[in-house]
């Protein structure tokens, strides 16, 4: 009789531990999905982030002094640092007075004073390939006024990617650069705060 009641509390312990088994594997799984969801959100924010500072940083002092044109295709030609291809495109100059009289620098040819308003000028693009169908027919250019003058195309996009550089630009390029980025800092924290936490419900 005594053996026979040992050997019931025995499989009725055993079945108590089987049961709570599920209630903690279900915690470890909470901890790992939040490490992951936290991962990858602070991988987004810090990548947009980072993309957001660099951006100001590359229309710092051209503030102002800008101009977006429309180019389309007109030939191939070697990228002046790499084996490589870049487009050639043409477009016409923006409509302001102010241009006329300028220098501007194509990197195509000799530098060329800009003599009416509206003048056609050429431009590299800024993507880099081998054959034609590797490139945009059209794009959309960002002209800038250097500090001595000269106006340049300094970066191309495709069709409405690129806008104007004004002051409020930069600052709000860098503010949001820079809240993302504390954004992503934080958002790893409270991930491995929350893991912490669902697996000590699990131990």
């Amino acid at each position: 009789m005594s053996q026979d009641y040992q050997e019931t509390d025995f499989f009725e312990f055993d079945d108590d531990s089987y049961d709570e088994e599920p209630h903690d594997n279900k915690y470890r799984w909470v901890a790992v999905g939040t490490m992951l969801l936290a991962v990858i959100i602070t991988l987004g924010l810090a990548l947009f982030g980072v993309r957001s500072v660099n951006e100001a940083d590359a229309n710092e002092g051209y503030e102002d002094r800008t101009w977006v044109i429309s180019g389309e295709y007109l030939d191939l030609t070697p990228d002046l640092q790499t084996k490589s291809n870049v487009a050639t495109y043409a477009g016409n100059l923006p409509a302001d007075t102010r241009l006329v009289g300028m220098t501007y620098k194509s990197d195509l040819g000799d530098d060329t004073q800009v003599q009416a308003v509206g003048e056609r000028i050429e431009f590299r693009g800024s993507q880099a390939g081998s054959v034609r169908a590797d490139f945009l027919e059209k794009v959309d250019a960002l002209l800038a006024e250097h500090e001595n003058g000269t106006l340049q195309v300094v970066r191309t996009g495709k069709p409405g990617s690129l806008q104007e550089v004004t002051s409020s630009t930069v600052t709000t390029q860098r503010i949001m650069g820079w809240v993302m980025v504390a954004g992503a800092l934080l958002v790893m924290i409270a991930g491995v705060l929350g893991s912490i936490f669902f697996f000590r419900k699990a131990a």
